[in-house]
């Protein structure tokens, strides 16, 4: 949930927080009015080509982009970062809910920065309880510009597409 949709509803909010307080931390969230989300019990993401297998922290995923590749331990070439800094892997977490790349390559020649999980969505069973997520964006050229890619899964194809980021809204938003 925005910082901006948080201020514009405090109430409802507060009101959610007390609940889930209540509950002793579990679910409070309206999902009729997305007031609220409650954060992933697990998170994952899919590796794209084909694949319906959910994975935490996936060495490779396969987009219309190419494939990003977690790098982790790797020299980062020059320019990106100081002198033998390494590529750092997979930052996870779930409270708050994150899932990055501060670093990768795509097709193993071409750096890129900023792998970024967005928007998640309920996993079915034998995954019931968990989330996945719907969309990745990254900085394709971080040194040139902080234009971002952007990719949606697709759950029928098992693959991951390009995506403008006018579709954000439609593709991305919490579930």
């Amino acid at each position: 949930m925005s910082l901006m949709r948080l201020i514009r509803t405090p109430l409802a909010v507060v009101a959610v927080l007390t609940a889930a307080l209540a509950l002793g931390g579990a679910s409070a969230a309206s999902a009729g009015t997305h007031a609220a989300q409650t954060e992933p019990v697990n998170l994952y993401l899919y590796p794209g080509n084909g694949s319906f297998v959910p994975q935490v922290e996936p060495a490779k995923i396969v987009t219309a982009d190419g494939t990003i590749i977690d790098e982790q331990g790797a020299s980062l070439p020059a320019p990106y970062g100081a002198a033998g800094q390494k590529y750092p892997g997979w930052a996870w977490s779930l409270y708050p809910t994150a899932a990055s790349l501060g670093w990768a390559s795509l097709n193993g020649t071409t750096v890129i920065q900023d792998v970024i999980g967005a928007g998640w969505a309920p996993l079915s069973a034998p995954y019931t309880g968990s989330y996945y997520y719907k969309c990745l964006e990254y900085l394709p050229n971080p040194l040139v510009n902080s234009d971002e890619n952007w990719l949606r899964w697709d759950p029928s194809t098992g693959k991951w597409l390009a995506m403008p980021l006018a579709a954000y809204g439609e593709y991305c938003e919490n579930q």
